[in-house]
C-alpha cells in the first residue's frame, strides 16, 4: 500500500494480481489432495523449528485479507445489506476488520443514479455505445468480469449506498470504492463520491478511479495506443473535479492489471512514498471460478476452497513475523512463524 504526501493512497503489486489469483486458486484446490499425498509410503523427515520471538519483523494487520466485488453487484441494493445475514456471517468469520473493495471491470459501466427512475448518463468519450440497464432481481449476482466483452450497464442508486453502509457496520469491515472513469463523466463521479463519502464516512479507506486502465484498449474503452502518458492527465482531471467537491477524499491507484511499469511514474507524479504492502483482496461474486464465496441471495451462499485458506489466515495470520531457525529440514521445506501475545 502507498501512503501519499497529498493524502493519496496507492496499491502496488510484485507480480500481476490476475496471476496471483490464479495461483491462489490452484493452491487452495490442491489442499483437497493433501490426505492422499501424506498417506503415501516413504521416509519420514524429522524437522525442528525454533521461533525467535526476539527477532520480530513487519506486522501483518488483522485486516490484511479482504474481498473484492464487481460494482455492478450494487445494482441489487439488497445484496450488500445488513439484512443479508448469510453473507454477513461468511464475511464476519474472515475477521472483524477486513476490507471490502467495490470495483472491477463493470465499474466502467455503472452509472450513478440517485433517482432510480432516471436513465443512464450519457458517455463523454464516445468510444462505447449505450446499453440497456441490467434487470435486477432477487437472484441477481455478478461474477468477476474478465473484460473480454462489454457488459450491460447498471444503475447504482442511493439505497444501494445506504445499505452498503449497513453491511459494513454489520461486518466491521472498511471500504475501497471504485468510480467510473472509463465511460462516465467527472461531474457524475464527483456527485457519487460526495454521497458515498457522506454515507460511508470513516468506513471509507479510498476511492479508486477506474479498473485496470492498462487493458482499456482491449475492451474498446480507449484506443490501442493508450498508455500512462494519456492515463495520468485524465486521472488528474477526475481527481481534481472530485477533490473540488470532496476536499478530503482519499484515493487509490493506478490499479493496473499487468503493466507494473505504470506504478513508478504514478508515485513520482503524485509525490507518493512506498511503505510496503498492507493487504490483498480476493475478487469474488456469483459463481466465478476463483470466488471465495459463491452463490446468490436466492439460492444461498457456499464457501469455496480459497475461503478456507482465508479463514485459516484469519485465525492465525495476524501479528509480526518471527525469525525462525530450522534443523534437518528436507529440501523444499519452508517454515514461517507469526507472533501473538495470546
Amino acid at each position: 500500500m502507498i501512503a501519499a504526501e497529498r493524502d493519496h493512497v496507492m496499491k502496488s503489486t510484485v507480480m500481476n494480481r490476475r496471476h496471483f489469483i490464479r495461483l491462489s486458486a490452484f493452491a487452495s484446490a490442491a489442499l483437497l489432495h493433501l490426505p492422499i499425498a501424506f498417506s503415501e509410503e516413504g521416509p519420514v523427515a524429522s524437522v525442528r523449528m525454533t521461533l525467535r520471538t526476539d527477532r520480530l519483523g513487519n506486522k501483518i494487520g488483522n485486516d490484511f485479507t479482504g474481498l473484492s466485488y464487481e460494482s455492478a453487484q450494487l445494482g441489487d441494493p439488497q445484496f450488500f445489506s445488513g439484512n443479508n445475514t448469510e453473507l454477513v456471517g461468511f464475511v464476519q468469520r474472515l475477521g472483524n476488520s477486513g476490507v471490502l473493495r467495490i470495483g472491477g471491470n463493470t465499474s466502467e459501466y455503472c452509472d450513478w443514479t440517485p433517482n432510480p427512475e432516471a436513465k443512464p448518463t450519457a458517455q463523454d468519450n464516445g468510444s462505447v455505445p449505450k446499453h440497456k440497464t441490467t434487470p435486477i432481481g432477487f437472484g441477481f449476482s455478478i461474477s468477476p468480469d474478465t473484460g473480454q466483452k462489454v457488459p450491460a450497464r447498471v444503475n447504482i442508486d442511493s439505497l444501494a449506498i445506504r445499505n452498503l453502509r449497513d453491511f459494513l457496520d454489520a461486518t466491521g469491515w472498511k471500504l475501497i470504492y471504485g468510480l467510473n472513469m472509463g465511460t462516465g463523466t467527472r461531474e457524475d463521479a464527483a456527485a457519487e463520491a460526495a454521497y458515498v463519502m457522506d454515507v460511508v464516512g470513516t468506513k471509507l479507506l479510498a476511492f479508486q478511479l477506474c479498473n485496470e486502465p492498462d487493458l482499456f484498449y482491449r475492451n474498446g474503452l480507449r484506443k490501442p495506443d493508450y498508455d500512462f502518458g494519456q492515463f495520468a492527465p485524465e486521472w488528474e482531471r477526475f481527481f481534481q473535479t472530485i477533490r473540488a467537491r470532496v476536499p478530503n477524499a482519499p484515493f487509490a491507484g493506478p490499479d493496473t492489471a499487468y503493466n507494473n511499469e505504470w506504478l513508478v511514474p504514478f508515485v513520482k507524479r503524485y509525490q507518493m512514498t512506498y511503505e510496503g504492502g498492507m493487504g490483498i483482496n480476493f475478487h469474488a461474486g456469483g459463481y466465478g471460478w476463483y470466488t471465495p464465496i459463491s452463490g446468490t441471495r436466492e439460492n444461498g451462499f457456499l464457501a469455496r476452497p480459497i475461503y478456507y485458506g482465508m479463514l485459516l489466515f484469519a485465525q492465525g495470520g495476524a501479528g509480526p513475523a518471527c525469525g525462525e531457525q530450522t534443523r534437518r529440514a528436507r529440501a523444499g521445506a519452508v517454515a514461517n512463524g507469526l507472533w501473538s501475545p495470546s
